[in-house]
């Protein structure tokens, strides 16, 4: 129960850090970065876009996301998954 607890925590903090990257670097509100959000049909995010958020998840979690990884990215939901295993 800890564990899970510390774990629900941290994806948490993980959200509140892409909020804060959605509304500086794309000016979408914290209201719309959701879990379910689709990066391109619901927050409007074309591949360049993807690529500026790729850039800033990986200084946040200071470690790389492959491209393997990335492209397995559809929603906040996918990229709150990726940073929790790399910052586990």
């Amino acid at each position: 129960l800890k564990k899970l607890l510390k774990k629900l925590l941290k994806m948490n903090k993980n959200l509140e850090i892409l909020q804060e990257i959605f509304l500086e670097e794309f000016v979408i509100s914290s209201e719309q970065v959701i879990p379910e959000a689709n990066l391109e049909e619901d927050l409007g995010l074309d591949s360049l876009d993807q690529v500026k958020l790729c850039f800033e998840v990986e200084k946040v979690c200071e470690t790389r996301v492959t491209d393997d990884e990335w492209s397995g990215i559809k929603t906040v939901d996918d990229l709150l998954r990726i940073m929790d295993n790399k910052t586990s």
